[in-house]
């Protein structure tokens, strides 16, 4: 939604003999937007995905009363459809595993989602704090006075 309004910015500051350098600079930078969030998300989900995948495997185990509930609540229905018993068993924990693999792909959006939101937090306030920061730079080379604060 910023692009667009960000190179007719850059289009129609320019003078008009350099509009298309403004224009295909404008493009560029749309372009390296485009494909670093398409690396972000997909390093993101690569990491972020295996590592809550890996955690999730790990709390796994016979003394888990949940996991033998999940697996047994599986498996009955396998069986009350129609499955064999042993087929069920292999099919329940193949269900469990999709389940796990799907619990770990929302664990990374939240993650993904709440670091993006930090960072245009951080944006939004750079962006409120910069007239200020700008007014109180101290220009050293024209001798001016710092102001000190005890």
């Amino acid at each position: 939604m910023l692009m667009t309004p960000i190179i007719v910015f850059m289009v129609s500051s320019v003078p008009s003999h350099l509009g298309s350098t403004a224009s295909a600079t404008g493009v560029f930078f749309r372009f390296v937007g485009f494909c670093s969030s398409i690396a972000l998300i997909n390093f993101f989900q690569l990491f972020s995905r295996s590592s809550h995948f890996n955690r999730f495997q790990q709390e796994l185990t016979d003394l888990n009363p949940l996991l033998t509930q999940r697996l047994t609540a599986y498996k009955q229905a396998l069986i009350n459809h129609g499955m064999l018993p042993d087929a069920a068993t292999r099919v329940a924990n193949g269900l469990l595993n999709r389940y796990i693999s799907g619990q770990s792909q929302l664990r990374f959006a939240m993650d993904y989602y709440n670091f993006i939101s930090w960072i245009i937090l951080i944006i939004i306030l750079l962006i409120a704090l910069y007239p200020y920061l700008n007014r109180t730079n101290v220009n050293v080379r024209r001798n001016q006075p710092a102001s000190a604060m005890y």
